[in-house]
């Protein structure tokens, strides 16, 4: 009887559910959000400043954002300048800054509801709450597309992304989440817009999508590929005769709606919409849809104008007309009203954004989130799994596309060489096909130009031939278009710089999500139920096989950022919040701080000073003065005029200045890369110690290129061609075979298989020791080794440092502990038991500060003035990379 009653209530259930999949979506989709703000809250417990108690953001960026959420929330809007920042001039602030605005009304909104919630809680919590609004509309624009199931499972997958985790996790309060978020949001409702049936709704939906734009505008860059694909989508959509008016409608009150906005914006003219990469091509389409629908189109109002051309202008489609008609428009309005060069940077930017991106000077180089990307990124990032279908999803929406079509299937081929060509040349980073090499981009274009000629062939031979063929290109649906543009463009930009993998995850899961329903429906398709059930079983093992070996890419996936997430921490750690309690209770308020310009955002929020540079970079040329005439410096006096002319009071060096070397010598470097040089370290190696009754050579190992030609006894060793691979250091023994003196280290160099033994100038151990006969200017710099077990060996491992390192300032001050009238050092957390050295294989290192003290009669003329304190480079040249 109870099992009887227990078989009603489940009948009950399923016909209850039944027929209302919408509430089954939703709980689905609830569930993932849950799963999504499960993971992303994980480090919220640890970003907490101990030195004040106050919650912190999880990295250096996000910092910033906080501190102009405070602010706003405070006094209800922004201060329009900056003081904080490069000091003096300080930083106008207007655009960028929409999620500081968005931060403090969600603050003052839950502060309604929960008093006691502050705004650095909120700020952290940003993030989770911006994922879960995307979310929700990424599942209903992809279930608009194509299905809920695929919507669903786009919405699953975005929520294990690893690359999408960290710029969406508790803390992270940067511009990238909301700019994800209004991302989807435009393209939702612009959906909504093309697919609405009334013209009310249509402009509607135009302007609701030129508000997320405008609003995405004012919080970061991101919101450019949208622009991109709309425009490659619409003019698609002009090329095969499928922009009707109600299109030509949607966009024209998506333009007009969001050129309102911007014009608002300071600083924002007319001029710079129609000259910008990203704004260009918007009204390039418009133009072209205006054209099209009022000239061009027999049915036009205007037709009459080119009518008496008719029998010539038969011959090529009026879409194509329309478009090179506003191609030459263009380019004479470009350059009467703007010259040749505006309209060169137009194109050259256009390259820079598909190709290059952020490669393109000294300074872009040296960002991590700026380095170049290859598939095998893309791979390290999400699976190959996902990867590979998000490839092959393309090809099974572009088949979708063009089924219609009687050369469906030669048009496949055509984009799959395309597909092929181009992701294979960029797979591999080095080796015969590496992404930079001729070959590669043979390659690519190659595939390009196969696939252009072959699609130009087919559509002006339906055109010419086959009317039927031709009108049957209009049944390619928008839904596969939209995304298949979308897809290419952000695989074009996400193989420039590793920054963009993030914005590429919104719409990789969304073609990877399509494939997997796909072959799933192929299954549930056949009659056979074997078949139907093999489906069913493969799609659960594929998302969620818990077999080690074979581990579903949802649970792998959510292993990686489940663990990413709950290790997660600050990047101002307790090492810098101490540093920061030190100079808020021991400098003047006033005080101007200088450093690399990575920490920026730190020194301006948790030590609540001034600084000359921060992680903006808007003054590149300061850039190069900090790294060239401060931390490269090859005199302690060559920094005091640049410092003084900007005020500053106190000099920051912490450990990352040991790797990062590279980067600012690099940026500090004139034409001929006359500061460039790296430290590497080299580790003791035990088996080569010699030991005699009164002396014991040790051995430490490395490599070092040299960074200079060497002139040794008339034989040069050239730059680059030879190199250091160990350094040896005679100690002396007393009776006891004990320690107890040190000699001269002695560098091994190598050229032409010759070894050579090179006598150095510098050691530095409990102390610097200097000799003066020497072979090469090199100093080796011995440090402590920590292991797993907290051992530690005191003479472990060591820096080398090269002529141009030792004789800096950061190899003087920081590395070499040498004194100096000019620098007084006024907080070294060495004695906190920070040491320089190595712990379990990371480099550690105290945080140093030092009060500048400058000479009374140091004198600075006019020239000098206008050098170090001007914001453009004098000579492009030193922008180029080495």
């Amino acid at each position: 009887m109870e099992n009887s009653e227990i078989e009603k209530r489940k009948e009950k259930l399923l016909a209850y559910f039944k027929g209302r999949y919408d509430i089954l979506q939703y709980l689905v989709l609830t569930i993932i959000i849950l799963l999504g703000t499960f993971i992303r809250i994980q480090p919220l417990s640890k970003l907490i400043d101990t030195t004040t108690g106050k919650y912190i953001s999880i990295e250096l960026d996000s910092t910033l954002f906080l501190r102009y959420a405070q602010y706003i929330a405070e006094h209800g809007r922004l201060f329009a300048h900056d003081i904080m920042r490069y000091y003096p001039l300080g930083n106008d602030v207007s655009i960028g800054v929409f999620s500081s605005y968005f931060v403090a009304y969600l603050w003052k909104f839950i502060h309604i509801f929960i008093p006691s919630i502050s705004i650095e809680y909120v700020n952290n919590l940003y993030p989770v709450i911006a994922m879960a609004i995307m979310t929700i509309f990424l599942f209903l624009l992809v279930r608009r597309l194509f299905d809920w199931r695929v919507g669903l499972l786009s919405a699953l997958l975005i929520t294990v992304s690893p690359g999408f985790l960290f710029r969406s996790l508790g803390g992270s309060s940067d511009h990238d989440m909301l700019g994800a978020m209004f991302i989807i949001l435009a393209f939702y409702f612009y959906i909504i817009g093309f697919q609405s049936k009334k013209l009310k709704s249509i402009t509607i939906f135009g302007t609701i999508t030129a508000i997320v734009v405008a609003l995405a505008y004012l919080t970061g860059g991101s919101i450019q590929f949208f622009y991109f694909t709309i425009v490659a989508f619409n003019l698609f959509e002009i090329l095969i005769g499928k922009f009707t008016k109600k299109d030509l409608l949607l966009f024209g009150s998506f333009i007009t709606v969001l050129t309102f906005f911007l014009l608002s914006i300071d600083r924002i003219t007319i001029g710079a919409l129609l000259t910008s990469l990203s704004t260009f091509p918007l009204y390039f389409l418009f133009l072209c849809g205006i054209l099209y629908h009022y000239l061009f189109n027999k049915e036009a109002k205007y037709y009459y104008i080119i009518k008496k051309y008719e029998g010539k202008l038969n011959k090529v489609p009026a879409n194509i007309l329309a478009i090179i008609t506003t191609l030459i428009l263009s380019l004479s309005f470009m350059l009467i009203f703007y010259g040749y060069g505006t309209l060169q940077n137009i194109f050259h930017s256009i390259y820079l954004q598909l190709f290059q991106s952020f490669s393109a000077t000294r300074w872009v180089l040296t960002v991590a989130e700026n380095r170049s990307v290859v598939i095998k990124d893309w791979i390290g990032q999400y699976g190959k799994f996902l990867v590979f279908t998000a490839i092959t999803g393309s090809i099974f929406i572009f088949y979708e596309a063009v089924k219609y079509l009687k050369k469906a299937r030669n048009l496949t081929i055509a984009y799959i060489i395309f597909t092929l060509g181009y992701f294979y040349s960029k797979y591999y980073d080095s080796g015969y096909f590496a992404a930079s090499s001729t070959n590669a981009r043979l390659l690519f274009l190659g595939s390009a130009i196969f696939m252009i000629g072959y699609f130009t062939y087919y559509y002006f031979n339906a055109y010419k031939n086959d009317n039927d063929e031709y009108n049957n290109i209009q049944k390619i649906d928008k839904k596969h278009t939209i995304i298949l543009f979308w897809f290419i463009i952000m695989s074009f930009i996400a193989t420039t710089a590793i920054r963009f993998l993030f914005e590429l995850s919104l719409v990789l899961v969304i073609v990877s999500s399509f494939f997997m329903i796909y072959i799933f429906d192929l299954f549930m398709n056949r009659k056979e139920s074997y078949l139907k059930y093999t489906g069913i079983i493969l799609l659960a093992l594929v998302l969620f096989s818990p077999f080690s070996f074979a581990k579903g890419i949802v649970i792998d996936q959510y292993n990686q950022v489940y663990d990413a997430a709950r290790f997660s921490g600050p990047g101002y750690n307790q090492q810098w919040q101490q540093a920061g309690k030190w100079v808020r209770d021991n400098t003047p308020k006033d005080a101007v701080f200088a450093h690399w310009w990575d920490y920026g955002y730190w020194v301006q929020s948790g030590f609540e000073r001034a600084t000359v540079t921060d992680g903006g970079n808007f003054i590149g040329w300061w850039n190069y003065l900090m790294g060239r005439y401060v931390l490269t410096a090859q005199t302690k006096e060559e920094p005091l005029k640049f410092l003084k002319l900007h005020n500053v009071s106190y000099l920051l060096i912490v450990t990352d200045e040991i790797g990062k070397y590279p980067a600012y010598s690099s940026i500090g470097s004139d034409a001929n890369s006359d500061r460039n040089s790296y430290i590497p370290t080299f580790g003791l190696d035990d088996k080569l110690t010699q030991k005699t009754r009164d002396k014991t050579i040790i051995y430490y190992t490395g490599s070092f290129g040299l960074d200079e030609d060497l002139n040794y006894n008339g034989k040069i060793l050239p730059k680059g061609a030879s190199g250091i691979a160990g350094v040896m250091l005679p100690l002396t023994n007393d009776a006891n075979g004990q320690i107890s003196g040190i000699g001269q280290p002695i560098a091994i160099a190598g050229y032409n298989n010759e070894r050579i033994n090179l006598k150095m100038s510098c050691l530095y151990v409990d102390k610097l020791y200097m000799f003066k006969d020497y072979d090469i200017d090199a100093c080796i710099r011995v440090m402590p080794v920590f292991n797993d077990n907290n051992q530690i060996n005191p003479i472990g491992s060591a820096l080398y440092l090269s002529r141009k390192v030792e004789h800096s300032l950061v190899g003087r001050l920081y590395i070499l502990n040498q004194n100096s009238k000019y620098y007084q050092l006024v907080y070294d957390d060495t004695t906190k038991g920070i040491p320089l050295g190595y712990y379990q294989g990371r480099l550690i290192g105290p945080h140093r500060i030092w009060k500048i003290n400058y000479p009374q009669d140091l004198k600075i003329n006019d020239e000098e003035i206008n050098y170090f304190t001007r914001t453009d480079y004098p000579d492009t040249a030193l922008t180029k990379p080495i």
